[in-house]
């Protein structure tokens, strides 16, 4: 890993998803799909460390690690704002790290992520957190139901090397499975957007939605014409036909919540 100090952030290079001792951590391996870099809004690499202590180790617990690492994104997100602006203790900020509550946003894994992080609570729990730290959640073409990648390609690519070959595993990390026993529980709203010709997903998202509405949660959809699953985060600023463009819908979700809650 490399690390790189800019005005007001750091950049970090060449973070590894594999752990050290993994016999997939070699060079190769690592350059061809398996690190990742991270633009942390630290004041120094002692506050841009503590972030990537957490990351790694979120990691080396493989599928699982994923969730775990999202929690602890947003632990350090919460201490880093109340902080004033520094990750550490010595922020000028005086709110409480518990009082600060966050807008949870992804695509694609991403947005399977933020959106299990949010529906098991376990997760914020284990960081000292819990859902009412979560202000609301944006999910771009998320993945709600991981038994629906059991056939064809997608078993082999994503389900079996991420989350194993064991049904009840694919159930407890699939948002929408979770969703059955989060009913009655205070939630943060919901918005879902999706391509228009991610024709997969955009029938588990309508499904998705439902299934919030049905147990109390807010949670407003969108379908996002002439896109697919990764043009529509190439053209998140351009209006495609639509009357609002998918960072519109975002900023007008975010809006929204910031004046219901005044915050």
């Amino acid at each position: 890993m490399k690390s790189v100090e800019g005005d007001g952030y750091v950049l970090l290079e060449d973070i590894a998803y594999t752990s050290e001792d993994s016999r997939e951590n070699s060079q190769s391996y690592r350059e061809a799909k398996h690190s990742l870099d991270l633009y942390l809004p630290c004041a120094n690499k002692s506050d841009a460390q503590s972030v990537t202590q957490s990351a790694q180790s979120a990691i080396d617990h493989g599928a699982r690690g994923l969730v775990v690492g999202e929690a602890a994104a947003a632990r350090w997100s919460s201490s880093y704002t109340a902080a004033g602006g520094s990750a550490g203790t010595g922020g000028t900020g005086t709110t409480s790290c518990t009082a600060i509550r966050l807008i949870s946003d992804g695509h694609s894994a991403g947005g399977h992520l933020v959106s299990l992080l949010t529906l098991d609570e376990r997760y914020l729990l284990s960081e000292g957190l819990s859902i009412s730290n979560i202000k609301g959640v944006i999910s771009v073409s998320g993945v709600y139901d991981l038994l629906n990648l059991n056939w064809g390609i997608w078993k082999y690519v994503y389900l079996h090397p991420t989350f194993g070959h064991d049904p009840q595993c694919w159930k407890e990390a699939s948002p929408l499975h979770r969703l059955e026993t989060h009913r009655n529980s205070p939630t943060p709203p919901f918005l879902i957007l999706c391509a228009k010709l991610d024709l997969h997903l955009r029938k588990e998202s309508k499904i998705f939605q439902q299934s919030l509405r049905d147990a109390g949660v807010s949670c407003d959809r969108f379908l996002m014409e002439k896109t697919n699953h990764f043009s529509i985060i190439y053209h998140l600023e351009r209006n495609l036909g639509e009357d609002k463009s998918l960072m519109e819908h975002c900023f007008s979700f975010i809006s929204f919540n910031c004046e219901v809650t005044g915050k």
